[in-house]
């Protein structure tokens, strides 16, 4: 989740180069990308395993609905709260990305009816996703730490989000870029003039974002741990 944000706050408040695209990137925002392009995958993965543990203390109804109500939930967060609130900062729908959440959301409800089959056929299903990727690109695009793990997801993106728009208007007077995103070329939002900082300025800003995550995360974490409400269980 560390790692997470520093690809975000370099999303938000890097220079616009693509620091995959070996001609023009340089070896330290290489790597800054490289190590954190491990996140989106581990969180598919640990969702697969918490789906497994979870099948331990519950039947395979229980679990099926607690999956499938936990991805639809995971759905219309992306598509309402987060894709306004967070990553976008406007209801222009006509652009919208629809990225990890949206996936794991999906992924969480084809689980509630996988569940279902034997082991084997779930296996086989899981190699024929991971080894036949590539062949479809058009459709690749519980305690109580976890994991403040949404809650955390979400403010951070808000937070970086909110500290561009500052950095912005100190340094050009405006922030309207900050809140349009008209295209895909332009989202999560349109970059000023001559936009981005340098890498040990991202790096800051990144501490800073998750030095300030921690306490909120910590208080929520304790909400969670002195109330066992189930609505609790969706955030």
């Amino acid at each position: 989740m560390i790692l997470m944000a520093l690809d975000h706050t370099r999303d938000f408040l890097g220079v616009g180069a693509n620091p995959v695209d070996l001609a023009t990137t340089t070896s330290s925002l290489f790597f800054t990308r490289w190590i954190t392009h491990f996140c989106a995958p581990t969180f598919f993965l640990l969702t697969g395993t918490s789906a497994y543990l979870s099948r331990r203390g519950k039947s395979d109804s229980q679990l099926s609905w607690h999956l499938f109500t936990r991805g639809a939930w995971l759905i219309l967060l992306k598509v309402t709260v987060f894709r306004c609130l967070a990553l976008q900062f406007n209801f222009d729908y006509r652009t919208t990305l629809l990225l990890v959440l949206w996936a794991l959301g999906w992924a969480m409800i084809a689980l509630s009816v996988l569940i279902y089959l034997p082991r084997p056929a779930i296996a086989t299903f899981g190699l024929v996703l991971i080894l036949g990727h590539n062949a479809v690109p058009a459709l690749s695009a519980h305690d109580t730490r976890a994991r403040a793990v949404l809650f955390y997801y979400l403010v951070h993106f808000a937070l970086i989000h909110l500290i561009a728009v500052v950095v912005c208007y100190a340094r050009y007077g405006e922030v309207h870029w900050l809140f349009e995103s008209p295209s895909i070329a332009q989202a999560p939002f349109t970059s000023p003039p001559g936009w981005g900082l340098s890498l040990p300025w991202v790096y800051l800003f990144w501490a800073i974002v998750v030095c300030s995550l921690y306490p909120l995360c910590s208080w929520y974490a304790g909400i969670k741990q002195r109330s066992r409400h189930p609505l609790l269980s969706y955030l």
